[in-house]
């Protein structure tokens, strides 16, 4: 089966501010497979990719796009992203496997947002705040409590997110309800068990 993924439904082909857009008519997250960028604004954003990591395509998503004034949006496929092999790097087992790459990629995305928020406009401050907090989010769950030594390896990487960024880490506990919860009082069992259904 193959499905299209309009991040932008109901907006025609073209160019708009990107304030105008995000946080108002996106439906999903701009990620790698969805953005190309202009050689000057990667070269602006002076991106560098750690080596030898999984999942920094997150990275290469945010952070050119955090010094971008203008987004042309174009609803056309030019990107195919496979899923359902249980080898791929999104894969459940692939994702456990490699908890610490995605941990990693987290926390860079939490630094960069710390050293670049306040020069980011309201509207950038609230996606970016957002798309880091997905990626804090997913560390969470995902990788860190499925994995069997799961309450020592969050509460340093807990430890560590409070040390990089304030904003993220008590929007990690605060902006939902169930995270704050079970993580305040420390309720692995439940967290595993909800995370494997």
């Amino acid at each position: 089966e193959t499905e299209l993924f309009d991040i932008f439904p109901g907006l025609n082909d073209g160019e708009f501010l990107f304030d105008e857009v995000v946080n108002k008519t996106s439906k999903k997250w701009i990620g790698m497979h969805a953005s190309t960028f202009k050689t000057k604004l990667l070269r602006k954003s002076q991106l560098e990719l750690p080596v030898k990591t999984l999942y920094t395509d997150s990275l290469y998503a945010m952070i050119p796009s955090m010094h971008a004034e203008s987004i042309y949006i174009l609803h056309k496929n030019v990107y195919m992203y496979r899923i359902g092999r249980g080898e791929q790097s999104v894969s459940k087992s692939s994702r456990m496997l490699h908890y610490k790459d995605h941990e990693s990629v987290a926390i860079l995305a939490a630094e960069y947002f710390d050293l670049f928020k306040g020069k980011l406009s309201e509207e950038k401050y609230k996606y970016f705040l957002e798309y880091v907090y997905i990626l804090q989010k997913e560390t969470v769950f995902n990788y860190i409590l499925l994995n069997k030594d799961g309450k020592d390896i969050l509460n340093d990487f807990l430890g560590r997110l409070e040390k990089t960024d304030r904003d993220i880490y008590e929007y990690l506990l605060s902006n939902r309800k169930e995270i704050r919860n079970y993580i305040q009082n420390r309720n692995y069992g439940l967290l595993r068990l909800l995370s494997n259904k």
